[in-house]
């Protein structure tokens, strides 16, 4: 039987973490689903783990690389994808058991939907109450539940949470969305997360929270050591949004809050290095219109970061 999911697992050094990833995959409710776990080079005990779990259920299928990246790895793992939707669970993270019987539930409700998207809960494995607490998304309440990203940009602010959605596999296809292929995690969910958003002509949002992203722990994708790859996502991001020709006030806007968050993200980082980043910084922000960002709607710093950076001074007093 052909399965109604495929499950992206992209595996690097997590055995801490796994089999209770790989648990929470099994014990769904909904059992039609193709889980594609990618051992992207692992040196820890995470290949074995997967093994072993594919050893018990079929539904695991493993692909074993050398260390590539997490973009390699998700691309490869969609070449051998064979269901209507794609989603993604990071190996750290972990879901519950309902998520996907909810998840085919809305694909029926909502047919004509290219990507829907969920809150999730923020999961504190360092505290000892093991406390969760709701996705800031979670504030974001459309008044409608289908949407183009124009209509309800502030959607774009958030986290991208790639993770905490369905995508259908005809859609990705359709419009050639993949990742970028660079080495690490590399901030790749970023370009993937705003192409995908800008290119949906029916995204739908459910406020329901089922996946349980795991914070404050060192192999967590977020964890920075080159300044420089959030600003080469960025101007990834500004690739797409050129070739592409977007050039709605809103999208933009939220995109120029995302520009001026990692700005201020890298150069407040201990790994900071001036003559490194700064040319960086310049090129992102030749793609930065100033007649957008010389409104009220941005605050006073971040209109001086684009004065700091650009030959751009007449607005500024």
């Amino acid at each position: 039987m052909k399965p109604f999911f495929s499950v992206l697992v992209p595996v690097y050094n997590v055995d801490q973490y796994l089999e209770q990833c790989l648990k929470s995959l099994l014990n769904q409710t909904f059992k039609n689903l193709q889980i594609i776990c990618i051992n992207d080079g692992s040196t820890d005990n995470s290949l074995t783990i997967l093994n072993n779990y594919s050893d018990k259920d079929p539904r695991i299928e493993i692909l074993n690389q050398n260390n590539k990246g997490y973009g390699y790895s998700l691309n490869r793992g969609m070449q051998l994808v064979k269901a209507n939707y794609i989603s993604i669970v990071e190996p750290d993270d972990f879901i519950a058991a309902e998520t996907y019987e909810s998840f085919y539930n809305d694909t029926q409700e909502y047919p004509q939907a290219d990507i829907i998207k969920y809150a999730y809960w923020n999961f504190h494995n360092d505290s000892a109450e093991k406390k969760i607490e709701p996705s800031n998304s979670s504030s974001f309440t459309p008044p409608v539940e289908s949407f183009k990203i124009s209509q309800y940009p502030q959607l774009l602010l958030y986290h991208p949470s790639i993770w905490s959605g369905i995508y259908k596999t005809e859609f990705l296809k359709e419009n050639n969305l993949y990742f970028i292929e660079a080495s690490g995690a590399a901030w790749t969910d970023n370009p993937f997360f705003i192409g995908s958003m800008c290119l949906a002509h029916n995204i739908i949002w459910r406020n329901k929270k089922y996946y349980y992203y795991r914070q404050g722990h060192l192999t967590a994708s977020s964890n920075l050591t080159d300044c420089k790859v959030p600003i080469m996502r960025l101007l990834d991001i500004f690739e797409f949004i050129e070739k592409n020709e977007i050039s709605d006030f809103g999208i933009l806007l939220c995109v120029y809050k995302r520009v001026f968050h990692y700005i201020d993200i890298v150069c407040t980082h201990k790994n900071y290095f001036q003559n490194e980043i700064e040319p960086l910084i310049q090129k992102v922000l030749k793609h930065v219109d100033p007649n957008i960002v010389h409104t009220e709607l941005f605050s006073r710093q971040e209109q001086q970061t684009l004065q700091k950076y650009t030959e751009e001074r007449k607005y500024i007093e």
